[in-house]
């Protein structure tokens, strides 16, 4: 298994979507840095290691709520409404909906899903990517938060 994990880790490395998102989280962890140096003038290294932590459970915070809201949520939300909203595509076949029975109109939205659904060949971001960016962002903060408290 963790063979497995490694290999699709290694494929989503060289894609382009996990630096952008490594990128988009490095860039929310030093604005909150830079935001927070610019307001206060003086520093000691305990309050700075706090900022440090704050930042880096803030930026995994938000990568939580992406991916929550991107992969799991979201779906399960529109999934009822896709379901009982199946376009059929052009108007001359909802026209021939119009005669049709309950069933037959069943079995023909169905036909239409599966051709729709192989259709959209659209690769998806991998969820490992989100994954393995809250672990590192999580990681920074209890790292910071440990030397905080022997401090």
């Amino acid at each position: 298994m963790i063979k497995k994990l490694w290999f699709r880790f290694k494929q989503e490395i060289v894609k382009k979507d996990f630096y952008l998102i490594l990128a988009f989280a490095l860039i929310i962890f030093l604005s909150i840095i830079i935001i927070d140096l610019i307001l206060k003038k003086s520093y000691n290294t305990k309050q700075f290691l706090n900022l440090l932590a704050l930042a880096a459970i803030v930026t995994s915070s938000i990568l939580l709520v992406i991916l929550i809201i991107k992969k799991n949520f979201w779906k399960s939300l529109t999934k009822p409404f896709k379901d009982s909203k199946t376009s059929v595509g052009s108007f001359k076949e909802e026209r021939k909906m119009r005669y049709m029975s309950f069933e037959e109109k069943k079995i023909y939205r169905q036909k239409i899903t599966e051709r729709n659904l192989a259709k959209q060949a659209k690769p998806e971001i991998d969820n490992l990517i989100y994954y393995f960016h809250i672990l590192i962002f999580f990681f920074l903060f209890s790292i910071f938060f440990i030397i905080t408290y022997f401090i």
